[in-house]
């Protein structure tokens, strides 16, 4: 989950109520309390990414075949998500994954603004020859932290 809230890792241990959430369910009315999260998610980052490294170079190491690795978020920080308005939200922060892809391979088309959809989708085609056809890549905002299945597409992403 991490670095999700709450934040529990390295130099980023909760000590207070308020850090639970992210986005608008925060409240955030003051400028302390936002960079209280900026400060312990991005901790967290560097916690996880302490981990992450030396689990990959194990895997790098130690493994009898190159391994494909993919390491890939579900959202960004939300930190300026209004939940209710969507227009006041900053959508593309809320879509701007972390999405890194190790490939044995690395001249076989992968490209840029690959999105989560189809990531599965181009290792099957390219490394395992299946006919699998690749999606519109496509980002989508749900729009309140309490209607998950009420989403619009993100206009002009990236």
């Amino acid at each position: 989950m991490c670095p999700h809230p709450p934040f529990v890792f390295g130099d980023a241990k909760l000590n207070s109520n308020y850090l639970y959430a992210d986005g608008s369910d925060l409240h955030f009315n003051e400028e302390r309390l936002k960079n209280q999260y900026i400060k312990a998610y991005s901790e967290q980052i560097t916690y996880i990414n302490q981990k992450l490294k030396a689990i990959l170079n194990k895997l790098l190491s130690e493994s009898k075949q190159k391994p494909i690795i993919i390491l890939q978020a579900d959202h960004g920080p939300r930190l300026l998500t209004k939940w209710d308005s969507p227009n006041e939200s900053d959508q593309n922060e809320s879509v701007s994954i972390f999405n890194a892809i190790y490939l044995p391979n690395h001249d076989i088309g992968l490209y840029e603004h690959i999105t989560p959809v189809n990531t599965f989708r181009f290792i099957k085609q390219k490394y395992f020859k299946e006919k699998i056809d690749m999606l519109q890549d496509k980002s989508y905002y749900c729009v309140g932290n309490h209607r998950p299945y009420k989403s619009t597409q993100i206009p002009n992403e990236r």
